[in-house]
């Protein structure tokens, strides 16, 4: 897997650690596996991402992720089937760096340091798994 895509993709995660939908964040509906939609923008020097991420809800028992990143020059699509201890161990890691004052500023620009954090780490390990994710390259 491209260390770049990789990246790319956890970027947007962090960036967008802290967003609702309704009242509920990212990381609550993923660990309930309960409908979310939202689409961001992120600025990079290098790049302008935008993103749609959807949790579609259960199938099978596993919960399906669904999110397409647009840059200037690719489309990656990320197709997910989690299950309930890989929900409940990405959501954990996204509230802790969300409730950790530390982070209020995070520099999103800083890739040594977004390669550092757990919440990169968690979903690094699922993107690289393709009997959970799979990222379609157009």
């Amino acid at each position: 897997m491209n260390k770049l895509i990789i990246s790319m993709l956890c970027t947007v995660f962090i960036g967008s650690a802290c967003i609702a939908a309704g009242t509920n964040s990212f990381a609550e509906c993923l660990k309930n596996c309960s409908e979310f939609y939202s689409s961001q923008t992120v600025s990079l020097p290098s790049v302008n991402l935008t993103t749609t991420r959807q949790i579609l809800g259960l199938d099978g028992g596993l919960c399906k992720y669904k999110e397409t990143v647009f840059s200037q020059d690719s489309v990656y699509m990320v197709n997910c089937k989690f299950d309930k201890t890989q929900r409940a161990s990405l959501a954990k890691v996204m509230e802790e760096f969300d409730s950790n004052p530390a982070n209020e500023n995070f520099d999103m620009n800083d890739f040594d340091r977004i390669q550092n954090t757990k919440v990169y780490e968690a979903w690094a390990k699922y993107l690289q798994d393709p009997e959970v994710c799979q990222i379609i390259t157009k």
